[in-house]
């Protein structure tokens, strides 16, 4: 009855090296510390976007339009920034691959999956769909986590998320 609710980003969980963790950074990093967060007494963990989406984006593709820095987006000087948060459009279908210590990021995401649900502990997936995403899609991607990846929730963050299609 009670939810004890741990969001995190997989690569920052178990990146540094207090985590202890062989698989730094990635879904089987996860499951090496589930047994810290059951201590804890957490039985629900919320991912922040965790599935593939663009890391390294141009600086002026990140800049509103009305910037000074915008009116320079086609020189030659581009300067990349790692978007380290995933919240950006994706591709919504698949596990992130650089949070996999494996090659088959799909594989190693449903072994966590099946380790947290081993030891009663929830899966929440956050998603974030700007306005350019058609509201279909949106629905067709939750459903697939759903069925796929036997998530137990999600977290949907955006301007323009159809509730009325969701219910």
């Amino acid at each position: 009855e009670e939810i004890i609710l741990y969001s995190l980003h997989i690569r920052g969980f178990s990146m540094h090296t207090s985590s202890r963790v062989k698989a730094k950074g990635t879904f089987a990093g996860l499951m090496e510390r589930i047994p810290y967060l059951k201590e804890l007494g957490v039985n629900q963990i919320e991912l922040l976007p965790s599935y593939e989406f663009h890391e390294w984006q141009a600086e002026e593709d990140l800049l509103p339009e009305g910037h000074p820095k915008y009116a320079d987006k086609n020189s030659r000087n581009t300067v990349y920034k790692l978007n380290y948060w995933g919240f950006t459009e994706g591709f919504y279908f698949a596990p992130k691959s650089a949070y996999a210590c494996q090659p088959d990021a799909a594989t190693e995401f449903k072994n966590l999956v099946k380790a947290l649900h081993k030891e009663k502990m929830e899966l929440i997936m956050q998603f974030y769909f700007p306005d350019t995403v058609n509201r279909n899609l949106v629905l067709e991607c939750i459903e697939y986590w759903v069925r796929e990846y036997h998530i137990d929730g999600v977290h949907l963050k955006g301007d323009n998320i159809p509730f009325d299609l969701l219910a």
